[in-house]
């Protein structure tokens, strides 16, 4: 056959040739291609979650097969010999599932009866640039032997990727998706279902990317030099040594997000932080969603190991009452700025202390979150103000939750100021007779008490119970 000539309108169609040699023992040599619109394309290949929206799709296809009894998809398409490459010019693809939009799509790629191989993949993803180049080495068999995987290994690298423009669809029913795996008995019901094979490839297929992103941001977020691996399963998002810049210090994520496709995520993360400037984290993370201290009244760096877990909503925000963690912190150089609650202090005890600037030394501590309760284990701190040591729990939710136990040293009574010089040289801490103040909301303050013991009931208050720490 000299000639063969599909044609689907202007610009769509399929031409080629094809050579049938030796008798005894057929075989057949086909040399295709294939320039087609998205339009067109997408009535060949109709999928419930991908819209081909606009495009141009190029192939070139060389096939070499022996000519079998069965017209079996194994026999004609993985046991053959296929050299192809193909194109992508000014593509837009549309995900419904994830309202994901795929536009100013070009790309090179070529592959085998086996494999993928992707030379270059430029593209913006709900307005985000992706470079991307990679492979899939069990692709084609994925589709129609069982029990086979589909995993697709990405280099991706981007100027500037913003979160924000990623959100989970409101209009989906919150059930999981159940799409059929293709049984291939015929080369005639693969290339019937090839829309179906999309779907399967998204329901059960996998991503393994290696990033480089330059610029990561979400909302007032932002993070340099993103460089790691990230795992996406059709219900996960695996992350994997994933290094950043944040806040002139590194951060580094380990963690993932699943329960994704039933619409109930679940965040666990772990985090390491190497002097992270904590104003700026305060702000990057706005003040964490609470008033009473913000990123205006803290200075100083920050190294901690964070262990967390929470369930998150549709827009990926934490649910409180979820929340699971435990940090080890570090901080040194630390200021306190004009924080209300200090400043709003009277009495004797109080006086001409510059309550409202003060440096403190470095403060390693552990602190355990455990829903809207925040815990602060027994910490020692030596500041320009106070030297105390100092436990409780500050609750997110109902400040009038909130209590706070001081064990302060006699001395500090008459020792009232310290410069922020006799803080860093390690010899001026203040000694004595402990004294015990509390401090518990009031009025939307904090209030200071005296108490005369701390009886062993009273302790439960401030400390994180047995049975809340796992």
């Amino acid at each position: 056959m000299d000639s063969l000539n599909f044609g689907f309108g202007p610009k769509n169609n399929i031409k080629g040739r094809a050579l049938i040699t030796n008798p005894d023992n057929p075989k057949i040599d086909a040399h295709f291609k294939t320039r087609m619109k998205f339009k067109q394309l997408k009535k060949l290949l109709p999928s419930e979650f991908v819209e081909l929206k606009k495009g141009y799709f190029k192939m070139d296809l060389v096939y070499q097969s022996p000519l079998y009894d069965s017209m079996t998809a194994e026999n004609y398409l993985l046991n053959a010999k296929v050299d192809g490459s193909a194109e992508i010019v000014d593509g837009k693809i549309f995900y419904n599932y994830r309202d994901f939009e795929f536009k100013d799509i070009y790309a090179h790629f070529s592959f085998d009866q086996k494999s993928i191989y992707i030379r270059d993949l430029d593209m913006l993803v709900n307005g985000n640039r992706l470079i991307s180049s990679g492979e899939s080495k069990d692709f084609f068999p994925f589709f129609i032997l069982p029990n086979r995987k589909a995993n697709i290994e990405l280099n991706v690298t981007s100027p500037y990727f913003d979160l924000g423009s990623f959100t989970t669809p409101h209009g989906i029913e919150k059930k999981k998706t159940a799409i059929p795996f293709i049984t291939a008995d015929t080369t005639e019901s693969i290339l019937s279902n090839t829309g179906t094979l999309i779907d399967q490839l998204l329901g059960k297929g996998s991503l393994e990317m290696s990033t480089d992103i330059k610029v990561l941001a979400y909302e007032n977020f932002k993070a340099d030099k993103v460089k790691g691996k990230i795992s996406f399963q059709p219900d996960s998002v695996q992350l994997n040594n994933l290094k950043m810049e944040i806040a002139k210090g590194i951060f580094t994520l380990d963690g993932a997000l699943s329960g994704v496709a039933l619409h109930s995520p679940k965040l666990e993360l772990a985090v390491k932080m190497e002097q992270n400037d904590m104003q700026e984290i305060f702000r990057q993370f706005k003040d964490f969603g609470q008033e009473q201290f913000g990123h205006k009244n803290l200075k100083g760096n920050a190294s901690a190991n964070l262990q967390f877990k929470a369930d998150i909503n549709s827009n990926y925000s934490i649910l409180p009452k979820t929340m699971l963690g435990d940090i080890q912190l570090q901080f040194s150089g630390g200021e306190l700025i004009n924080v209300k609650a200090l400043e709003d202090l009277s009495g004797f005890l109080f006086r001409k202390r510059k309550l409202n600037h003060v440096h403190f030394d470095t403060l390693a501590t552990t602190i355990n979150i455990r829903g809207n309760n925040m815990y602060l284990n027994k910490s020692t701190l030596h500041s320009s103000s106070f030297d105390f040591i100092v436990e409780g729990v500050y609750n997110w939710s109902s400040f009038d939750k909130t209590r706070i136990l001081l064990t302060v040293p006699f001395s500090n009574l008459y020792r009232r100021h310290l410069t922020a010089e006799e803080i860093k040289n390690g010899t001026s801490k203040r000694k004595g007779l402990p004294i015990l103040i509390e401090a518990r909301p009031k009025k939307e303050r904090l209030r200071f008490h005296w108490k005369l013991f701390n009886s062993k009931k009273n302790k439960k208050k401030y400390r994180l119970t047995e049975e809340k720490k796992n």
